[in-house]
């Protein structure tokens, strides 16, 4: 199984927490930690932890809270609906020292795979404290927008959030597989959608859907963009990918695979 550690700004929109029960249900990763990055990083945190408890009772996955604000600015991405209805009160999380945790499990596992879900911060501030950690990550997974000629896009959100993390992680050498926006903006549920799985009352429905509820209250869009589980897939099975090399950086252009049909499927099924 590939090793892997996840880093998310779940709780916001609804796409990190289907990109979670999809890596949850996957039968190629190991999630070694799940890392939560970018304003209440403990509400979010706490997301992940139920949603492990409630898809892998018996895991033993690292959760940490990450950094709440970006390296410089002080400009905080938060909506404010995404506590609305969102039960947390049984979920307690251990207290871990972010980089160091990191650390620890990279070096001693080697080969490991980056997830990256959410702004960069948490990996940025790990490679700030412990550069030589680079040496022993395989590659990371993102999704981003790039420009005409390659170069990322600053109004995209997870690099204008924190634009210093973002350089730090484009320029530090390590292989990255670049997912673009486009891509994910083929693939989507509805509230249609949503709803369904409300009515089969899984364990972690009412939880799903309360998120989307969230998140549409703020987003401009009627749908829920499938970014972060695209991003999921990618790194689960990289054969599925067409891809473009320039310098390090893998820029995926097309996916072999039904997005949809396969997260549709594992998120509901119990």
């Amino acid at each position: 199984m590939k090793k892997v550690i996840i880093d998310t700004d779940i709780g916001t929109d609804l796409d990190d927490s289907l990109a979670l029960i999809y890596a949850l249900k996957s039968k190629k990763l190991d999630i070694l930690a799940i890392t939560t990055v970018h304003a209440n990083t403990e509400f979010r945190a706490k997301v992940a932890k139920k949603l492990c408890n409630l898809i892998r009772p018996k895991n033993n996955i690292k959760i940490i809270a990450g950094y709440k604000k970006p390296i410089k600015s002080e400009t905080i991405f938060w909506t404010g609906y995404e506590e609305d209805n969102i039960n947390l009160e049984d979920i307690k999380l251990e207290n871990y020292n972010l980089e160091e945790s990191l650390k620890e499990l990279i070096i001693k596992n080697e080969k490991i795979n980056l997830i990256c879900l959410g702004p960069y911060s948490n990996i940025a501030n790990l490679l700030i404290k412990f550069p030589e950690v680079k040496n022993f990550i395989e590659r990371i997974y993102l999704m981003n927008r790039l420009l005409v000629d390659y170069s990322l896009d600053h109004k995209a959100h997870n690099t204008k959030v924190d634009p210093e993390a973002a350089k730090i992680i484009f320029e530090s050498g390590i292989p990255i597989t670049l997912i673009t926006t486009e891509i994910g903006k083929i693939n989507y549920f509805t509230i249609e959608e949503m709803k369904k799985l409300k009515r089969l009352n899984l364990p972690w429905s009412d939880l799903i859907y309360n998120n989307a509820i969230n998140w549409a209250k703020f987003s401009i869009y009627k749908v829920f963009y499938l970014y972060d589980p695209i991003t999921v897939a990618a790194a689960e099975d990289p054969s599925i990918l067409i891809t473009e090399k320039i310098n390090n950086m893998e820029i995926v252009k097309s996916i072999n695979l039904d997005i949809k049909n396969e997260v549709f499927a594992r998120v509901y099924e119990n």
